[in-house]
């Protein structure tokens, strides 16, 4: 089902052509004022009260799940992608090669195994892992349908992972892109109700993706409402800033994309 994918993906490596003209991406971004945000029942409910202009994180917990390293840039002309996987229902395999990308997959439940023809790996829910160097293939040895994010910075076509669900997908990084080694990370924010992160800017590109909860992503002159399976990018040196809005724990993913001569994060004296 992916063989177009990744037939493009191996012939869209570093040092090939560059990106096409950007196409509208599709980002999670709410009209409401920052007072209202929309219930699942569609109804208003009134956020949790949280201050305006305090950049120091609060009821805030961040753990890195995983990195990867690569020499140079990913691509000439790089964006930032978050696809659903399809599901793996327990004991089957999916019916189709995956070739090796510059990728993170995070696990939301079951587990996968990824082989390739020296070894394999199994990557559990709630667990997150750089995927393969070598090409592989996907399979579900457990008894729980298994269901994986891959986090991915692409420079081909941006309708190439047409068969996968779309959850965020990035304009165009500026081009030229530093030289010199670049890092992927995958963090994981756990917010407690009326919790923040730091109001930071990243050295690099990042995308935002709700696990569970009611989120805020504030950027200047943007306020945007998040709720599961829906996420965003940030441009790099963005001003950014996460909150919880609901009254339960919410829980975040963050996928940098980081040239190693640029500082990973910066403080910021005031929220965005």
């Amino acid at each position: 089902m992916l063989a177009l994918v990744w037939s493009i993906a191996l012939s869209s490596c570093s040092g090939g052509v560059s990106a096409p003209e950007p196409s509208v991406s599709v980002v999670a971004t709410s009209t409401a004022p920052p007072s209202v945000i929309p219930s699942p029942s569609g109804e208003s409910t009134t956020p949790t009260p949280l201050p305006v202009s305090d950049p120091l994180p609060s009821g805030a917990t961040t753990e890195t799940l995983a990195t990867r390293t690569q020499d140079g840039p990913a691509y000439i002309q790089s964006y930032l992608g978050v696809y659903a996987l399809p599901d793996l229902p327990p004991n089957t395999a999916a019916n189709f090669d995956d070739a090796p990308l510059p990728s993170i997959g995070y696990v939301l439940s079951g587990t996968v195994r990824w082989t390739w023809d020296d070894g394999f790996v199994d990557v559990h829910a709630s667990e997150a892992a750089a995927t393969p160097l070598k090409t592989f293939h996907q399979s579900n040895p457990g008894s729980t349908t298994t269901r994986w994010y891959t986090f991915v910075v692409y420079g081909g076509s941006r309708t190439a992972f047409g068969a996968l669900r779309r959850i965020v997908q990035g304009p165009p990084l500026p081009v030229p892109q530093p030289e010199g080694a670049y890092t992927f990370r995958l963090d994981r924010l756990t917010l407690e109700p009326r919790g923040r992160s730091a109001a930071v800017s990243h050295g690099g590109a990042t995308a935002v993706v709700v696990l569970d909860g009611d989120v805020e992503v504030r950027r200047p002159g943007t306020h945007d409402y998040l709720r599961a399976d829906t996420g965003l990018t940030v441009g790099i040196g963005g001003p950014m800033q996460i909150l919880n809005r609901g009254s339960s724990s919410a829980h975040v993913l963050e996928f940098f994309y980081t040239p190693d001569s640029k500082p990973f994060e910066t403080p910021l004296s005031a929220s965005p």
